[in-house]
């Protein structure tokens, strides 16, 4: 479901049956949003975690979210900390996991864990096989699955994605 925590929309998981005592607050990499993130959510929920997603790019009131300014993006992620008013662990992919780990020493932050973060002057897989220039030099459009390729991909969702899957 989706909350209002001051001026920032987060979605917001709750399991069943909550097993640990803070929720976790997932932060996305440059240009994500929680749907980008929606399997690790889904786990995490499933298992026990309160889950809270920050959609930073767009907060709703016609202004850019984030900007490419670390200090800036910090400020905004330290404010919807803020906004949560509780303890909270974050967890953050790519640029998100600098963030998580930039937040160590925040009163609120009980713990931070990067998954895949982004390291500097490490270059992109994408570059690195011969192979795979194919695909980039190759501008094809993908368009999505239809008929039994679609029926396929939504009966072999998870339970918490299918919704959104059926919605897209």
């Amino acid at each position: 479901m989706e909350i209002c925590a001051g001026r920032y929309k987060l979605q917001f998981e709750h399991p069943q049956t909550v097993k640990f005592a803070v929720p976790l607050l997932m932060l996305a990499g440059l240009f994500m949003t929680p749907r980008h993130l929606s399997i690790p959510i889904g786990y995490f929920a499933s298992i026990g975690w309160e889950v809270y997603a920050a959609n930073y790019i767009d907060l709703g009131d016609g202004l850019p979210g984030l900007q490419m300014d670390w200090a800036a993006t910090l400020a905004t992620v330290i404010d919807s900390i803020g906004a949560v008013d509780r303890d909270l662990i974050i967890v953050g992919h790519g640029a998100g996991g600098l963030l998580a780990l930039a937040l160590t020493d925040h009163p609120q932050v009980r713990a931070a864990v990067a998954l895949a973060p982004m390291v500097p002057g490490c270059d992109t897989p994408v570059l690195k096989r011969a192979s795979r220039l194919f695909g980039l030099w190759r501008p094809a459009v993908l368009s999505p699955p239809r008929g039994r390729a679609l029926f396929d991909l939504v009966a072999d969702a998870d339970a918490f994605q299918r919704d959104m899957l059926i919605r897209d």
